[in-house]
């Protein structure tokens, strides 16, 4: 299995193309003049309360923990800076192979992968269904809308629900949405 190494905390990782991570062992001297042996091993990475994966690097008396995500993305990403976010295109936070991991700044990781809300009268992101009453009768219509960047985005009502899903797809994309953010609408209707 391929490997790259990294420094990170005065330690050498190996990050593994399987988002494995092993850190060398050193040798150093305790303040009485002792050597230190820290042990090489595969480090098991914990969750934090956001479910990213992380684990912790200790060197003389100091302690550092690391993302898995971004530590993977430094080694393998050729377009990796500190400056931008690490992007789980999938949206799921511990899948963190190479391919699932891309670099977006901070507006693009904001409009990156949401999954669809639970307990809605439509399948689709951004579509929900509405009576709507005009003169003297009540109409049945799908609705969408799309907010981005805090702004509010009215796109009409539509008679179908792929028609208002077209619509949110058609105004997402050109808000810069990622790709992985549209509705796919089933075909087979």
């Amino acid at each position: 299995m391929k490997y790259k190494k990294l420094e990170k905390n005065g330690r050498t990782l190996r990050v593994y193309e399987d988002g494995r991570i092993y850190v060398e062992g050193f040798i150093s001297m305790r303040s009485n003049g002792r050597p230190y042996t820290a042990k090489a091993s595969f480090r098991k990475p914990s969750e934090n309360s956001e479910l990213y994966l992380m684990i912790g690097l200790h060197n003389k008396g100091t302690a550092k923990t690391y993302f898995l995500h971004r530590l993977i993305a430094e080694a393998y990403l050729p377009n990796y800076s500190e400056d931008l976010y690490v992007d789980h295109i999938n949206g799921e936070r511990q899948d963190n192979r190479i391919s699932n991991l891309r670099m977006v700044t901070h507006r693009q990781n904001l409009h990156a992968f949401r999954k669809k809300q639970k307990n809605t009268t439509s399948k689709y992101m951004g579509v929900s269904f509405q009576k709507v009453s005009g003169y003297s009768k009540v109409y049945c219509k799908w609705k969408a809308s799309i907010t981005a960047c805090k702004k509010f985005y009215w796109l009409g009502y539509y008679d179908t629900e792929e028609e208002a899903a077209l619509a949110y797809n058609k105004k997402a994309l050109e808000l810069g949405f990622a790709p992985e953010r549209v509705n796919v609408i089933d075909e087979t209707i």
